[in-house]
């Protein structure tokens, strides 16, 4: 039992990547086996084993997989190229447009003056990505050799610890935080660890367009017959073909398409940021809504890149009130954000919803007005 288990007593419930507290298939089916021998063993008429299989046979059932075109039917189009489908997250283009977009963004300061990756530290850190499957803020201080008084913005180097004998808190510099990982190529070192249990990687390391059919096939077919169907097509041979079928495979998509990412990766790789490498490939960053038109209710939530499923819930639920409360009233004229600072603002937020949702006469979404929140307004 579960709740006999010492980790339980600290957690208690699934997380992403970790499922500690979930039942093996094989156990709950002999669960149902036993049961019902216990019955028939007191004298059940009910129990018997045609009724026992019958049960088992529904227990049993599963959905057949998807078909590889019938999971591609359901994504989505490319942000700028909207007749091309999204790429597969973890392609070898896809990846790689990630990575210089990073490493491009990637800014420190040393002693108030601010720095970025020059074209000399850029190639440093790609081949370092390509090397090592997590690299670290500390990788990256050691790879360039950065002054000790270097400081990575968007990193927390204020370390809180609490006194033993008063409630303050005492805080002090720590370098801990550049322990978090900043650059990861998950594809990229999965598809080599295939290729080289195949004994071909020297053969597909430099072939973009292989890698990144090899990582369409992984991520969008899942049956056996679907991968190696596929993977025939494209010319991969029977090496290649049976470490796939074994691999795990992946399940996202990116927001761009290949074509997309290969025209303004170019970009990237001259050390321009996103904004600035999307307008020289003739894009416009900023240019989410297709025709430009906003729609008149929330779009769906791209969670691709989120990880946290209370986030996600949070997102979504919100969505779905605020698109119920523009079907009811029509849609707001103008919204207040509130940023609040206090732990028990989820109930105050809640109670304001409750309160707009009773007011059949308002147009406008406000939150009320505190001295603890942070006010701004979209028109």
């Amino acid at each position: 039992m579960f709740h006999k288990h010492p980790n339980y007593h600290f957690k208690k419930r699934n997380t992403t990547d970790d499922y500690k507290f979930c039942v093996v298939h094989s156990l709950l089916e002999n669960e149902i086996k036993v049961l019902f021998d216990s019955q028939r063993k007191l004298g059940s008429k009910y129990a018997t084993e045609e009724f026992e299989n019958e049960i088992l046979d529904v227990f049993r059932w599963q959905l057949p997989f998807a078909s590889g075109d019938a999971i591609i039917s359901k994504v989505g189009y490319c942000t700028f190229e909207e007749k091309e489908k999204r790429a597969p997250k973890n392609s070898y283009t896809s990846e790689r447009f990630t990575l210089l977009e990073r490493i491009n963004k990637l800014s420190w300061d040393i002693n108030g003056q601010s720095f970025r990756v020059n074209d000399e530290q850029r190639p440093k850190l790609i081949d370092k990505a390509l090397n090592k499957l997590d690299v670290t803020y500390k990788d990256i201080r050691k790879l360039l050799a950065l002054d000790e008084n270097a400081r990575f913005k968007g990193l927390d180097y204020i370390k809180r610890s609490k006194s033993k004998n008063s409630e303050s808190s005492e805080n002090s510099e720590s370098i801990d935080c550049e322990k978090a990982k900043y650059l990861s190529l998950k594809g990229y070192h999965e598809m080599r660890k295939l290729c080289e249990k195949a004994g071909l990687w020297d053969t597909y390391k430099d072939d973009a367009d292989a890698l990144d059919n090899l990582a369409y096939v992984l991520t969008f077919y899942k049956t056996e017959e679907d991968i190696k169907n596929k993977l025939t097509e494209f010319g991969f041979p029977d090496p290649i073909i049976k470490e796939a079928i074994e691999s795990n495979g992946f399940t996202k998509s990116a927001n761009l398409s290949i074509k997309a990412m290969r025209k303004i990766i170019p970009f990237l790789e001259e050390g321009l940021v996103y904004s600035e490498a999307c307008k020289e490939a003739g894009y416009h960053h900023s240019h989410l809504w297709k025709n430009n038109e906003r729609s008149l209710k929330l779009p769906v939530i791209d969670t691709s890149d989120l990880t946290n499923p209370v986030v996600i819930r949070a997102l979504t639920q919100a969505r779905k009130v605020v698109n119920a409360i523009i079907d009811k009233y029509g849609s707001p004229y103008q919204i207040n954000n509130e940023l609040y600072n206090q732990p028990n603002f989820i109930n105050l937020f809640i109670s304001i919803l409750i309160t707009l949702s009773s007011n059949s006469s308002f147009n406008l979404i406000t939150l009320s007005s505190n001295s603890s929140f942070n006010s701004f307004t979209f028109n």
